[in-house]
Formats: structure tokens, sequence, C-alpha cells
């Protein structure tokens, strides 16, 4: 009887422990689960202050306004003219990069540019990891970087050598632009601004650092006419074509290979950062990132055109930066 009695104390000992193991299963797992989330949630919000209040430091702020007095630009002459400032500069620290407005004020170095455009990609790195209190990022801290997006397309264009994002793996400050597209998205209230209409083509000479005066100034000439062209056949299927085949016309000389140029360097700013890209639908996803479409191509093919006949005569880049000059 003892012992039965002890096996019966032992048996509800047990009961009771699977009870209360039960209710802690029932109870704590959520209870962790909520503690877990809460922490993110925290250090998200921790994060996003942080990415704040550094952008907002004094010291930081007059860095930014240096570089986005750099990056903001009339025409694609001016483009060209920074972008020779870049090739002349003494070293990355040198505040020798031209401002659009206010010549006396401080100017911005190319360390100025990298570390702005960088911080950005570090935001939207963590942005597009959810990392970040989006609510807070789009009410307190979404402009700045839509604003230095849209004024530095022509410059992250020519960093990409003409290309988009992604395309032949180029990741040049993709998780910027991702993030800026996921604003835009989220709150197109806010996308009020757009790339400078009026630089749609830069055009560089073949070897920029040892080119002459006169080489830069052909280039920015030319770069205002080519865009200037560009923009005027924006209607057509493709404008950069339907631009050659009236330069054409008008200078139907045959080539002078024996004479020509050893070539200039053009890059198309698309005046949409979304345009060349094609989005696979939402729940097709899984089969990869965007990919270019065919008009992209086509274009790049009617560009490297254009250079080809620019470079067949050398005296058909000067002839039109005149027309512009």
């Amino acid at each position: 009887m003892q012992t039965q009695s002890h096996r019966d104390t032992l048996e509800t000992a047990g009961l009771i422990a699977q009870i209360v193991a039960a209710l802690v299963a029932i109870f704590g797992i959520p209870i962790l689960v909520a503690q877990l989330w809460s922490n993110r949630k925290q250090a998200r919000s921790d994060r996003t202050r942080t990415f704040q209040e550094r952008y907002f430091e004094p010291e930081f702020h007059a860095l930014a306004s240096r570089v986005f007095s750099f990056l903001d630009v009339g025409d694609a002459s001016e483009c060209v003219r920074k972008i020779k400032a870049y090739h002349k500069r003494s070293h990355a620290d040198d505040r020798c990069l031209p401002r659009h407005e206010g010549r006396d004020a401080p100017r911005a170095s190319v360390n100025d540019v990298d570390g702005l455009l960088n911080f950005f990609e570090e935001v939207g790195t963590a942005y597009n990891c959810k990392d970040l209190t989006k609510t807070v990022m789009h009410r307190s801290f979404a402009f700045p970087p839509m604003q230095i997006l849209m004024k530095g397309w022509w410059y992250i264009c020519w960093l990409r050598e003409g290309k988009l994002a992604r395309e032949d793996g180029d990741e040049t400050f993709v998780e910027f632009e991702d993030m800026v597209k996921a604003i835009r998205k989220a709150k197109p209230n806010l996308a009020v601004d757009e790339p400078n209409p009026a630089v749609r083509i830069l055009s560089l000479p073949s070897d920029p650092k040892s080119a002459s005066q006169n080489d830069w100034d052909t280039s920015a000439r030319l770069a205002a006419f080519l865009s200037e062209g560009v923009v005027a056949r924006d209607k057509q299927p493709r404008p950069v074509a339907s631009l050659l085949d009236a330069l054409r016309s008008e200078d139907p000389r045959p080539a002078d290979r024996a004479n020509a140029t050893p070539g200039w360097q053009l890059i198309f700013v698309p005046p949409d950062i979304d345009q060349g890209l094609r989005r696979p639908p939402a729940f097709l996803r899984w089969r990869g990132p965007a990919r270019v479409t065919e008009e992209w191509r086509l274009q790049s093919e009617d560009l490297r055109d254009l250079a080809q006949w620019l470079s067949d005569r050398p005296d058909r880049a000067g002839r039109l930066a005149a027309i512009s000059q």
C-alpha cells in the first residue's frame, strides 16, 4: 500500500509537471516572440534615428550642401565641365568641383561626393533589408535621398558608363536607387522631383585624363547639342536613331578612315529612373531581378552608331559643337 501511494504521488507530480510545461509552451512562446519582435522594432528605430542624426549633424549637413551644389546642373554641358574638374583634380580631397551657384561658396571634393552617395547607399541597404522603421523614414527622412538621387542622376549614369542598375552586373549605388524607387511608390505625393530633362547625352573625350582644353570644350558643347536633339525627338520610338538619321542627311560624306579620330564616349542619361527596365510580375519575382527592355538594347546600339559616325570624320564633332556655341 505504501509503495502504491508513493507511485500515485510520483504520477501526480509528473502530471503537474506536464501541465506546467504545456502552460509555459502556450504562454511562454508567444511572450518570447513578442519580446523578440519588440527588440527588433527597437533596433530598427535606433538605426533609423542614427542615420537621421548623422545626416543632420552640422558638419555632415555642410558636406551635403557642397555636394548638392556640385550635382545640381543646368544642362549637359555643365555636366561635362564638372566631369572635367573630377579628372583634373590634384587629389581626392581637393575641393575643386564646381558649384552650380555661388561660385565663392565652399566647393566639394571627390571624397565629399563619394561620402554622401555611400552614406545613402548604406541607408538604402538597411532600408531594403527592412532594418529601418519605414514609417519614420517616409514621414521625416524621405525627401533628402530622393532629392540627391534626382540631382545626381547624371553623375551616377556617368559612373555606370551609361548602364542601368545591375546591367551586366553593375552594382553602382543600386541599393540607393532601389530605396528611392520604393519610397516613391509608397509615398507618390513626395515624388515631385525628376532627373534634369535637359541632360540626355553626355559626350566625353576618348581619353579624359590627357584631353586638351579644346577637347573638353568641344565635348561640353557637343553634349548640349546632342541632348537638345534627343529631347526634340523624345516622342519618337528611337530618338537617338532619329537624330542620327537627321545628322546623316545633313552630312552625307563617307567615312574618312585614314583620319578618323580615336572616338567619343557617349553616355545616355534616361529621363526617368525606371526607363529601360522590365520588372516581372510580383508573383514571378522568383525568376530574378528586372531586366533591360528591347527598347533600351536598341537605344544602346543607336548610341554606339552615333559615336562611330562622329569618329568617322575628325571635323564632325567640332562642326556640331559649333552649332550650340
